[in-house]
């Protein structure tokens, strides 16, 4: 009987195998689904796309979201907002919102500017150091003298040679043919000429030039150079304000730039002051 059981339980056991082998086993892991991008999603939810998987995390007005594409995806922050497309992807932070295109990504400054020093022509116009009318006022430039007979403007002031104010008395030039200023004629000069830097509200160096003007400088002392009048009747070489408008203000200890500052008189210009002066 026990012989007759066993075979039975053989039996049963044989034909239930093919359904145990056919069960998964409790202890084996469930296949896993394939993972999603694991970069972080900006809040439109749009999925990056560059080589690193970063997104463009701040949002912005741009409904497709575009990424930076190069490899750091350093999204640029500069006031343009247009993305940095050189290899290493430096932030454009120029003020003039232009995008570096060279190799080495350096930010884009704007044009180049005369350095005024050097022998060096910075900005490309054939004019080098002192000879470009933008370093006239540059410290190095405004003590260059005005070479009167070699057809070069020296100082950068766009008046060459004889029509410069440095060269009226030179042996090479001759007087301007020209007549005194009246008083008139000399306010409406020094309105627009010096108005800038000598108007009423705090004139520089004390010096006021607006109507009247007579007043503030015939007989009256020079703050830059107190051993001079700002002009001395009857005597143009002895009056600082000629020779501030004639550049020979250094000669005399003086200090600054010549005189007007963004309007150089031409010679006939100071010969017309210069004969006024003399004619006091």
């Amino acid at each position: 009987a026990r012989r007759a059981a066993s075979a039975s339980a053989l039996s049963r056991l044989r034909r239930l195998a093919p359904l145990l082998a056919a069960a998964p086993l409790a202890c084996t892991a469930p296949t896993s689904a394939p993972l999603l991008d694991a970069a972080t999603v900006d809040m439109r939810v749009v999925v990056d796309s560059a080589p690193d998987t970063v997104v463009d995390g701040p949002p912005d007005a741009a409904p497709d979201a575009i990424v930076d594409a190069a490899e750091d995806a350093i999204v640029d922050a500069g006031p343009d907002a247009i993305l940095d497309a050189v290899p290493d992807a430096l932030i454009d932070m120029a003020p003039d919102a232009v995008v570096d295109a060279t190799p080495d990504a350096q930010v884009d400054r704007g044009p180049p500017r005369e350095a005024c020093a050097g022998g060096i022509d910075e900005d490309g116009d054939g004019l080098t150091d002192c000879e470009d009318p933008d370093c006239h006022l540059s410290p190095p430039c405004f003590a260059v003298r005005e070479t009167c007979d070699n057809g070069r403007d020296d100082d950068g002031d766009q008046l060459t040679d004889c029509d410069d104010a440095y060269c009226l008395g030179e042996p090479v030039c001759p007087a301007p043919d020209v007549d005194p200023f009246d008083n008139a004629a000399l306010q409406a000069r020094f309105d627009i000429d010096c108005a800038g830097c000598h108007g009423p509200i705090e004139p520089f160096a004390g010096l006021d030039l607006s109507a009247p003007f007579a007043a503030v400088v015939v007989g009256v002392r020079s703050l830059e150079v107190p051993a001079l009048d700002r002009v001395k009747a009857g005597d143009r070489k002895l009056s600082y304000l000629f020779l501030k408008v004639t550049k020979r203000h250094l000669e005399v200890n003086g200090e600054g730039e010549p005189m007007p500052i963004d309007h150089p008189w031409t010679s006939a210009d100071a010969e017309r002051l210069g004969r006024w002066i003399d004619g006091l």
